[in-house]
């Protein structure tokens, strides 16, 4: 009585990482008004994990696009997402040019990913006002 397997152990770390990375999350997203909550000590800590921990100490945050860290979950990776949209893009343009995209093909690389970026610019810009209305 008492003893717990190896498997309740693993899972008993994983629910307290997770319940840390909330608790880091919320703290992340919520600082408080009175930085006298805070320890300097802590806010040292955080620092040295944290570049936009400044409002530990009450000042305002570094990056004002700054996230809290990300907390694991039972979703795909993004990296397995983006390598199988990859295949499926090679593959669609070999269809499309006859030709997977080689070097010295004739186009100009960076005139081509210059123009995407643009693109990508802004569907990123639109998704992110059709997501916040601003």
């Amino acid at each position: 009585m008492g003893h717990r397997s190896a498997i309740e152990l693993e899972d008993a770390q994983e629910a307290e990482r997770q319940r840390q990375a909330r608790a880091d999350r919320d703290d992340y997203l919520e600082p408080p008004t009175d930085p006298n909550l805070y320890s300097a000590s802590l806010a040292a800590e955080r620092a040295k994990t944290d570049p936009d921990a400044a409002y530990l100490r009450g000042a305002p945050a570094r990056d004002p696009l700054a996230q809290p860290p990300p907390i694991a979950n039972d979703q795909p990776a993004a990296w397995d997402l983006v390598l199988e949209d990859m295949r499926q893009r090679d593959e669609f343009g070999r269809r499309k040019y006859g030709t997977r995209l080689q070097p010295h093909n004739g186009r100009d690389a960076l005139s081509d990913a210059y123009a995407e970026a643009l693109d990508l610019a802004v569907y990123l810009r639109l998704a992110i006002f059709e997501r916040d209305g601003k």
